[in-house]
């Protein structure tokens, strides 16, 4: 089999693998909604989608675009100075930490006003309790993406975060 050959069949196993993914990811996610949507009223479900509507727009700000603009620079940096590389994850990951945690705070001080502009008072407790999530969905993120960047296309080995200790040719 050609190199060619075989890296087509490793990208259509790579695809489908995330397509089953995806799939499985929606269909939990529907089963979810059409539960809520069953055994609560539709005042109480759609407080459920605003306070998730907010959580998406506080995981936009507290990532700080880093999920984005990570695996391009890391991949400048492995090429050119590969010993700034850990530092460059261990900072951004840092800042990450401090703005979710942050614009965590923020939307839990501020969920009585953020409920009023609204007009809907049961929002502020469903902000107080999915704005826990913030800290945990944004570092993940932003793990996701730097980790993306270390794949080893010839060797075929994942170095994940740190590839000066996992390489070891």
């Amino acid at each position: 089999m050609s190199d060619a050959t075989q890296a087509l069949h490793k990208i259509a196993r790579g695809t489908g693998i995330i397509f089953a993914g995806t799939v499985i990811s929606m269909f939990f996610g529907f089963l979810s909604r059409a539960i809520i949507a069953r055994e609560f009223s539709k005042a109480e479900y759609g407080v459920f989608n605003l306070a998730l509507t907010i959580l998406s727009i506080g995981l936009v700000i507290a990532t700080l675009g880093f999920q984005n603009a990570l695996p391009r620079e890391v991949a400048f940096y492995r090429e050119k100075m590969p010993e700034k590389v850990d530092r460059l994850i261990s900072t951004a990951i840092a800042i990450t930490a401090v703005s979710a945690v942050i614009t965590a705070l923020l939307i839990f001080f501020l969920a009585g006003n953020i409920s009023l502009i609204f007009r809907e008072e049961r929002l502020a407790s469903a902000l107080r309790v999915i704005v826990l999530a913030i800290p945990f969905s944004a570092l993940t993120a932003v793990i996701i993406s730097v980790s993306r960047d270390f794949r080893d296309v010839v060797g075929q080995r994942e170095t994940f975060l740190y590839p000066k200790i996992m390489r070891t040719s």
